[in-house]
């Protein structure tokens, strides 16, 4: 009798400390903050982006930093400003308006999936689009696309989080 006893009070303490041990792992492998759509708000900036400009008259490829800063989001929509600057050694890109340019700024206007950690963001003044995905916190990936003048620009990045601290 005693030793079903034992192994009741056994089977107890067992059953009490998978228990505990289930809270604590759920506990703590909860992500700190949950990305959500206000998780995109905030300056991302990549320094080093490869563009990649195809034209009829020959293909050509650079570099450029470019920065995007969200600044609201409601119901699904997102609403920013983007700026973005070729190296020096670059030829420059053709604009909205038809001018060869190394650096510009517009606005940006989107929309998020219902997922809330991926979207796209289009720039105003032209047809480009980012289709961008929330890696974690401080990291956004961005595929680039813009047709238009005669020539299509694309690059994809990584955008990090600019922090003031």
């Amino acid at each position: 009798m005693e030793s079903n006893s034992q192994n009741c009070r056994q089977d107890i303490v067992t059953r009490c400390s998978f228990a505990a041990l289930s809270i604590l792992l759920a506990v703590f492998a909860t992500p700190a903050q949950a990305l959500d759509a206000k998780s995109f708000l905030g300056v991302w900036h990549s320094n080093t982006v490869h563009v990649h400009v195809h034209h009829p008259d020959g293909d050509h490829a650079g570099e450029s930093s470019v920065t995007i800063e969200l600044t609201e989001t409601h119901n699904g929509l997102i609403h920013g400003n983007l700026s973005w600057k070729l190296a020096d050694d670059h030829q420059g890109l053709t604009d909205h308006a038809g001018e060869v340019t190394n650096q510009a700024k517009s606005g940006l206007a989107g929309v998020l999936n219902f997922d809330n950690i991926s979207g796209q963001l289009l720039n105003t003044e032209d047809n480009g689009i980012f289709h961008v995905r929330l890696i974690d916190e401080d990291h956004m990936q961005a595929v680039f696309v813009e047709q238009g003048n005669n020539e299509a620009t694309l690059y994809r990045t990584t955008f990090i989080r600019h922090r003031d601290d």
